[in-house]
């Protein structure tokens, strides 16, 4: 349910004091919430989200669902404060390690794009070694889309952006699997969804991929879009 289901679904869940989620599903769940003040509202108000999850929902929150949860936690309103100060904590070294990882990355990348060596074999390279950065950096580069749009894509629910962007590249299926594997911090897709993203893949032609990117980079969007 919350790996594929929409919006609608994800309150429900939420919302049911009766849903059982396992560690996965909280991580899944949380995932999903990002920017969605109402899902995460929702999620921190679970007695029985664990700390970690607490934290990880924290530190992505905004300052509103922040405050909503501490007034909603009347009992345990210190265990919510705590959290949040050690969520903006966390969150700031997670960042700074963040920027650092990119920069050396790219750095990687923009030697081998220097070298003439920045290709398939390269991008399938960073995708085996489960070097999510680099993959990151490496597709940007070779669809000479900003790094933003490429790090939503992975980020994000939907694979759609990554076909895209593989196709328009000249990808085969094995390397745009082994990107998609990478999607979401390690959590890939699922097999139903990478069955379905094989049968759109081989059915999408270079050309109408590359003429959705190069209207995306005209009109300056983020999330290229199959139309």
């Amino acid at each position: 349910l919350i790996d594929r289901g929409d919006r609608d679904v994800l309150l429900s869940t939420a919302r049911n004091p009766g849903a059982q989620f396992s560690d996965f599903g909280f991580s899944t769940i949380i995932a999903r919430a990002r920017g969605d003040e109402e899902l995460a509202a929702c999620i921190g108000a679970r007695q029985e989200l664990p700390r970690r999850h607490l934290l990880k929902l924290l530190a992505q929150a905004s300052d509103a669902v922040r405050r909503n949860l501490e007034r909603v936690d009347e009992h345990g309103a210190g265990i919510v404060k705590t959290a949040v100060a050690e969520a903006t904590t966390s969150l700031q070294a997670i960042t700074n390690q963040a920027a650092r990882t990119y920069e050396a990355a790219e750095a990687r990348v923009d030697a081998l794009q220097a070298a003439g060596e920045l290709d398939e074999t390269a991008i399938a390279t960073f995708a085996k070694a489960r070097e999510a950065e680099e993959a990151t950096v490496a597709l940007a580069r070779l669809c000479n889309m900003p790094l933003e749009t490429i790090e939503t894509a992975m980020a994000g629910d939907r694979p759609e952006t990554i076909l895209i962007l593989g196709k328009a590249a000249g990808l085969t299926w094995a390397t745009v699997k082994s990107v998609l594997a990478l999607r979401r911090n390690g959590q890939g897709v699922s097999p139903q969804t990478l069955e379905s993203c094989l049968g759109t893949y081989s059915r999408m032609k270079p050309a109408t991929a590359r003429q959705v990117l190069d209207f995306q980079r005209k009109r300056g969007l983020q999330q290229p879009q199959i139309v």
